[in-house]
């Protein structure tokens, strides 16, 4: 049976967004500021992956972020500093980039149930939209911390310490930031799911 006109319209609307948001999470990778006492630099991919779940919900949001490391994975210098190939997602800041699915996920459930319970335009919901965003924040650091104990042999604390802690404070601005962003782009009637 035929598809209704309706019906392919959304789903195409639904791949274009997370097509979208998948290329914006690369744009943000080229915005990357090493840092001297970690493995990990300092990018913009987080504002994006974190939008993607707010913008798209969990399960589209996930899905553009493993779009965005199938493009890597493939070869697509869509990693930071051009970086691209499995060797990357096996590497140190591997548990980063596949912690932002389960970020992105995570991130578009709680926004899901804050747009649920507050009101569009009312700052409330872009406040409960920056705790979506920390909460998927803490997700991606979990995943990230854990492959870095186990690619550089270390403890938790110190991949804590090198991998985490110098990023605690820029990914809950970056929250923020992604939180703020979403409630404008609804005030615009551009952030629907």
């Amino acid at each position: 049976m035929a598809q209704a006109p309706f019906e392919r319209l959304q789903e195409t609307r639904e791949l274009t967004r997370t097509a979208l948001m998948a290329s914006l999470t690369a744009v943000g990778a080229w915005l990357a500021f090493p840092l001297p006492l970690s493995p990990v630099p300092l990018t913009l991919q987080v504002v994006f992956m974190l939008m993607s779940g707010m913008l798209l919900g969990g399960r589209q949001g996930a899905a553009s972020q493993i779009l965005y490391l199938a493009m890597g994975a493939l070869g697509l210098p869509v990693f930071s500093r051009g970086g691209a190939g499995v060797g990357v997602l096996l590497g140190p800041t591997g548990g980063y980039l596949v912690g932002f699915i389960p970020a992105a996920w995570i991130c578009g459930i709680v926004a899901q149930r804050v747009r649920a319970i507050t009101e569009e335009g009312h700052w409330l919901r872009g406040c409960g939209y920056a705790v979506a965003g920390v909460v998927g924040v803490f997700f991606l650091h979990a995943v990230g911390v854990a492959r870095l104990t186990s690619v550089l042999h270390i403890r938790w604390d110190q991949a804590f310490v090198v991998g985490s802690l110098p990023f605690v404070i820029p990914d809950a601005v970056k929250a923020i930031l992604a939180g703020c962003l979403v409630a404008g782009l609804e005030r615009r009637g551009v952030g629907r799911v």
